[in-house]
């Protein structure tokens, strides 16, 4: 758990009398998905969130809440979650995540560094005395899509249709994966035309319909691919926001040249 030393003073003055929290409040989280391999800041804002003195007065420090990822729900096609307590480490900057700014605003950071679990989770704040925030509210936490192999592109003496297939694409209610086409001419982006291989993700979220997939359908007009025979292309989806990673490595694809085969 976090901790601030202060001058022993201020804690033998504190921990004069018996100190206890409020009752926790937790009212939002902030982006509520996110992708695990991106640096995301989670906005946490409620009430009472109140850090307090130890009594340990040869180390006079103040402890902060704790925040806990409890699983509530796992991912299609990915393996239930542990339970996760966000680091939080003084003496070790670089790997502390979890920041408290006042009794109402508190935040914690996703790193791809955590390579955190996949999962719907339950976010947890915890005073020192135990004081827990009640309900608790949801986050969500994707992995990157992938994109397999093979992929066939023509050069571009024709429209042609595409279908790109992989895992964890990540589709909600108004938003969708787009595919990028990097060639030597430029770099092409594609809205998909059809989106199939879906299952839901479980969890009361501020998006609606979230569900992750595994087939995209483009179409390629006609003179987009300017690439010819044996030059290699790449191709990358990207999920859209808040959890917007993109399959890495890009796919290398070899154009073939027209008439595709069949």
């Amino acid at each position: 758990m976090y901790v601030v030393r202060l001058p022993a003073l201020a804690i033998v003055a504190a921990c004069s009398h018996q100190l206890t929290s409020g009752s926790v409040e937790l009212a939002s989280v902030t982006p509520d998905l996110v992708c695990n391999a991106a640096t995301t800041t989670v906005a946490l804002n409620g009430d009472d969130f109140t850090p307090m003195p130890s009594r340990t007065l040869g180390d006079p420090r103040l402890l902060l809440p704790q925040v806990t990822l409890e699983p509530i729900a796992a991912l299609p096609a990915t393996p239930a979650a542990p339970a996760i307590v966000i680091a939080d480490d003084p003496d070790s900057p670089d790997t502390s995540r979890v920041h408290w700014a006042s009794e109402t605003a508190m935040s914690f950071d996703v790193s791809p560094l955590d390579a955190l679990p996949p999962g719907v989770f339950d976010v947890v704040v915890t005073n020192p005395d135990g004081e827990q925030a009640m309900p608790d509210l949801a986050l969500a936490i994707v992995a990157p899509p992938s994109v397999a192999q093979p992929q066939r592109i023509c050069d571009g003496a024709a429209d042609q249709a595409v279908t790109v297939t992989g895992a964890g694409f990540l589709v909600y209610a108004g938003a969708a994966p787009t595919v990028v086409i990097a060639q030597p001419a430029g770099t092409k982006t594609y809205a998909p035309a059809a989106i199939s291989g879906c299952a839901p993700i479980a969890g009361a979220l501020a998006e609606t319909g979230i569900q992750l997939c595994t087939s995209l359908a483009i179409a390629i007009p006609q003179g987009d691919i300017t690439a010819t025979a044996s030059t290699t292309i790449t191709l990358a989806v990207e999920n859209p926001a808040p959890a917007g990673c993109a399959s890495s490595p890009p796919l290398h694809v070899t154009i073939e040249m027209s008439p595709c085969r069949g």
